[in-house]
């Protein structure tokens, strides 16, 4: 039982130590793409170690020298369908932000929410990766059975979200994303006061509605 309950904690230690890595592609600010497997950090100013191949060493590759990361996903969402948790293939787009300045850099990893005037990224990401399932038959023998399954969906999150507005300006939301909204609509929308209007007389925000009217603001003010 001591070899099983060791073997066990081994696999247990490789799927924690793969958390975060999956398949990218890093278009960096000379214009070159590059391709491979990394994580993407959350703590700040953490550069990407970017595996090419796995006999060639991690290239380390800085937050100020990419202009975009590119993730494809599998991706579990929370709604059922017919009692069944809906997957999709997502892409994300994750943009390097400084949040500090020249002097004292503070660089995220930021995923692209909406894109325009006023722009939405969610940050301090949570991926679960594919689990591995595990079935054991002959518990009790002495050389036991163990299959291990793994699946191909993650689970995907943003903690922290922030806005740029179109003079590249950026302002962190707090974790009650409504509140922050109506109470900074008019520095977030100065030419769009009949939205700002609408935005501050709203009682109650239910999911979605932030989002709606980032894009009605980007689509023309209405």
């Amino acid at each position: 039982m001591r070899f099983i309950f060791i073997f066990l904690l081994l696999i247990v230690c490789q799927i924690d130590a793969q958390i975060y890595e999956t398949d990218v592609a890093i278009g960096l600010i000379s214009g070159e793409e590059v391709y491979g497997r990394a994580k993407i950090p959350n703590t700040p100013n953490r550069p990407i170690q970017l595996i090419e191949s796995d006999d060639l060493p991690k290239k380390i590759i800085t937050a100020a020298e990419i202009e975009y990361i590119i993730v494809d996903l599998l991706v579990t969402k929370k709604q059922r369908v017919e009692g069944e948790l809906v997957h999709e293939d997502k892409r994300f787009y994750i943009k390097p932000l400084n949040l500090g300045d020249e002097e004292k850099p503070k660089w995220i990893y930021a995923v692209e929410l909406i894109k325009g005037d006023l722009s939405y990224y969610g940050y301090m990401m949570k991926a679960t990766e594919p689990s591995y399932d595990t079935h054991y038959s002959n518990i009790n023998s002495e050389f036991p059975t163990i299959t291990t399954f793994r699946n191909n969906k993650y689970t995907f999150l943003c903690k922290r979200f922030l806005y740029m507005d179109m003079f590249g300006s950026i302002h962190k939301s707090s974790n009650r994303k409504a509140t922050y909204l109506q109470k900074n609509a008019e520095i977030l929308m100065p030419d769009c006061l009949n939205l700002v209007k609408e935005i501050r007389a709203q009682k109650r925000f239910k999911q979605g509605d932030i989002e709606s009217y980032i894009l009605r603001y980007n689509q023309g003010c209405y």
